[in-house]
């Protein structure tokens, strides 16, 4: 995936928003040392308070906030921005469009901001889920790309072609191989 530390996305093609899975060895691994009870101890082998720490930091400098958690699929739990109507946060398509086809039916309001998605109690997640999320946002972001040469013909099919792209992405996942 990528160093420790690092976040990896999904870029949207519009105003920089982007689904963040963050790095397990980012949530996890060997990022310094721990003080409990002023003793240090090694890398790695953190308290579960360490490592809720750790994991609430991370999730607050990737979604650029205070985080709110939204469960739309029992392995994920979806972290957006906790502020977003003060601060006016532009809309999240990628994010809609995953949540939206976790639950299985069209989510009736949006998703603003850079969401941050984990396992639950902000653990890794499966490498075939991030494989899930990472393929719904491209397949949003393909279809948010064809709008520049083919706008939608109103907000009703929009939402409708990107539901189905990202169902389809899912799928396909999903489909046994031969």
């Amino acid at each position: 995936m990528g160093e420790a530390g690092e976040l990896i996305g999904v870029e949207s093609v519009a105003a920089g928003l982007e689904v963040r899975v963050p790095d397990p060895g980012a949530m996890f691994g060997p990022v310094g040392q721990y003080l409990d009870d002023g003793a240090p101890r090694q890398p790695g082998a953190s308290s579960s308070a360490a490592r809720s720490l750790e994991s609430a930091l991370l999730i607050r400098a990737g979604v650029g906030g205070s985080a709110d958690a939204g469960v739309y699929l029992c392995r994920a739990v979806l972290h957006v921005h906790g502020n977003v109507q003060a601060e006016r946060l532009p809309l999240n398509l990628p994010a809609w469009g995953l949540a939206s086809v976790w639950r299985g039916f069209e989510l009736p309001y949006g998703l603003h901001g850079t969401v941050m998605v984990t396992g639950p109690q902000s653990e890794a997640l499966d490498a075939d889920l991030a494989a899930e999320i990472q393929a719904v946002c491209a397949a949003v972001a393909e279809v948010r790309a064809e709008w520049q040469d083919r706008p939608p013909v109103g907000e009703n099919a929009a939402r409708a072609e990107l539901l189905a792209a990202g169902r389809h992405a899912r799928n396909a996942l999903r489909a046994p191989t031969a």
